[in-house]
């Protein structure tokens, strides 16, 4: 059995002519009629009749026709499925990100994929960082490189550095004061990522969702240390505010999209780790 004479086969029930389903194959009759005899032949079965009306199957010949029909149609699909692949259009991707850079990055991305390759399956890991790396089955990562053995175990690329300020809402306190230190601000309450307990009397807010501590900072007095880009809104219609502390350790967030050293990426996560450095480009500090 071979899929040319499957299409032998199905060409001449559909056509119900043997001389119109050599012209539609581009071969000559002869050869198509041994290409159908030889089948006949092995299998000791007849397939078609030949009549006034044309060439028609047989009991047999119409069961072999149905599941020629789904052989080929179940090929064809798995050639487009393989195509897919191929380009980049189809498969799985595992994607790793911290809280912050998955807020910033995973809308615009989504979007992307799912709009320019709408079979691509996206999944993602959102986790601290040090909880990515020790990740196997992540195809990608965006994650800060500080660890020592980073640059041993993974390919870094596209290393951008995120820009973070202490922010409260508008109507806060502190906001109007040109500078403030430290000390002054650890008075009020923190919102954050982790919880970091200080020792201080003033409370502390922990959630690894940055959408819903945005949502804490803007309705009451906690400070929060954040990238400006994930407030940017916020920051233009004045409803949140940057404090200048002045002796308030912070420091650039550095990010990059990362992959374990050796692993080969599939055209889908090829596709993705473009889009991710493209994005991830477009947050530089000077933004």
């Amino acid at each position: 059995m071979d899929l040319t004479r499957f299409r032998h086969i199905v060409t001449v029930a559909r056509t119900a002519s043997f001389s119109r389903a050599a012209k539609e194959l581009h071969i000559t009759q002869p050869a198509l009629s041994r290409s159908i005899s030889s089948f006949e032949e092995r299998y000791g079965v007849r397939l078609f009749e030949r009549g006034r009306s044309g060439t028609v199957p047989t009991a047999v010949g119409r069961t072999v026709v149905a599941q020629a029909h789904e052989i080929l149609s179940a090929t064809r699909e798995m050639e487009a499925g393989l195509g897919a692949h191929s380009a980049g259009d189809a498969g799985e991707v595992i994607l790793g990100l911290g809280a912050l850079v998955a807020s910033l990055i995973l809308p615009p991305l989504g979007r992307h994929i799912l709009t320019t390759r709408p079979s691509l399956k996206l999944r993602t890991v959102i986790k601290p960082n040090a909880a990515l790396l020790a990740e196997d089955e992540l195809d990608l990562l965006l994650a800060s490189p500080h660890r020592p053995d980073v640059l041993i175990d993974f390919d870094v690329r596209a290393l951008v550095r995120l820009q973070l300020a202490i922010v409260v809402r508008a109507d806060h306190p502190l906001v109007g004061r040109e500078t403030i230190l430290a000390s002054e601000l650890k008075a009020w309450p923190a919102a954050g990522q982790t919880y970091e307990p200080s020792g201080a009397n003033a409370g502390r807010f922990a959630c690894e969702n940055y959408h819903i501590l945005r949502d804490v900072i803007t309705s009451s007095d906690c400070y929060w240390c954040t990238s400006p880009l994930f407030i940017a809104k916020e920051l233009a219609d004045n409803s949140l505010c940057i404090l200048n502390v002045i002796d308030y350790p912070i420091r650039d967030l550095e990010i990059a999209v990362m992959r374990v050293r050796g692993r080969q990426l599939s055209p889908a996560a090829l596709a993705v780790e473009e889009e991710a450095i493209r994005l991830l480009k477009s947050f530089r500090c000077d933004h």
